[in-house]
C-alpha cells in the first residue's frame, strides 16, 4: 500500500491540481463581466444608463445638452449627493464632458482615478472600453469585499477545490485498480490515463460552468 501511495499519490495530486486550476480560470473568465458578480460595476453602469436617458430628455426639451449634470433638476437629491453631481457606487462624482453636440459620461471606477484596469478602469456610458473593465484574475480571487466581487459564497468559492480533491481521489483509486497488470505498471500508461482524466473533467466543468452560474443560482 505504501508503495502504491508513493507511486500513485503524486500523479493523483497533479490531476486534482490541474482540474482545480482549469475550473478557477474558467470561472474567472466567464464570470468577471457578469453584473451580479461585480456588483458595484453593474450598479454604476445602471446609473450611467439612467443619466444618459435624463440627458437625452433634457436635450429634447431644451434643444441643447446641459453644461453640467447639476443643470438637470430631476437629478437633485439622487445618489446621496443632493448638493452636487450624481456619484457612482464608490461615491466618486460621475464625470460629464460635453462639446455642445455630443457628450461623454463615465465613472473613474473603484480607485477614482483616470485610466486603470479591471475594477479600477473607467466605465463609460456607451461601453466603449468594456474589455478593460473586466476584473483581473488577481482582483476576482483576491477581493474580499462581496460588494466588489461576489463569487457566490463559501460553497462556490470552494467548488474548484472540492472538484480537485474529488478528481485526485478518483484518480488515485483508478490507478490502484489499473495497477494489476504488467502493462499498467509502465509510467507511460499512468501518465496517459491521468491526462485523459484531467482533460475530460476539465472539459465537463468548463462546459457546465458558463451554463449554470451566470443565471444567478
Amino acid at each position: 500500500m505504501k508503495r502504491r501511495l508513493i507511486r500513485h499519490g503524486p500523479i493523483a495530486l497533479l490531476c486534482g491540481a490541474a482540474v482545480f486550476a482549469v475550473l478557477n480560470i474558467t470561472a474567472w473568465y466567464n464570470l468577471r463581466g457578469v453584473p451580479n458578480v461585480c456588483r458595484r460595476q453593474g450598479s454604476t453602469r445602471m446609473t450611467l444608463r439612467i443619466l444618459q436617458q435624463r440627458i437625452d430628455e433634457f436635450r429634447k426639451e431644451h434643444g441643447d445638452l446641459p453644461e453640467d449634470l447639476t443643470d438637470i433638476p430631476e437629478l437633485h437629491g439622487l445618489w446621496n449627493n443632493p448638493d452636487g453631481p450624481p456619484v457612482d457606487e464608490w461615491e466618486h462624482p460621475i464625470q460629464y464632458r460635453s462639446d455642445g453636440t455630443s457628450f461623454d459620461l463615465y465613472s473613474h471606477g473603484r480607485d477614482g482615478q483616470p485610466g486603470g484596469i479591471g475594477l479600477d478602469a473607467d466605465i463609460f456610458h456607451d461601453g466603449r472600453n468594456r474589455e478593460h473593465t473586466l476584473a483581473t484574475f488577481a482582483q476576482y480571487f483576491g477581493e474580499t469585499d462581496q460588494s466588489e466581487v461576489d463569487r457566490g459564497g463559501f460553497f462556490m468559492a470552494m467548488a474548484g477545490l472540492i472538484a480537485g480533491c474529488m478528481i485526485a481521489f478518483i484518480t488515485f483509486g483508478s490507478l490502484n485498480d489499473l495497477d494489476t497488470s504488467e502493462r499498467a505498471l509502465k509510467p507511460a500508461y499512468f501518465t496517459a490515463y491521468a491526462v485523459a482524466i484531467v482533460c475530460i473533467a476539465s472539459l465537463v466543468g468548463a462546459f457546465l460552468l458558463p451554463l449554470h452560474i451566470p443565471s444567478g443560482h
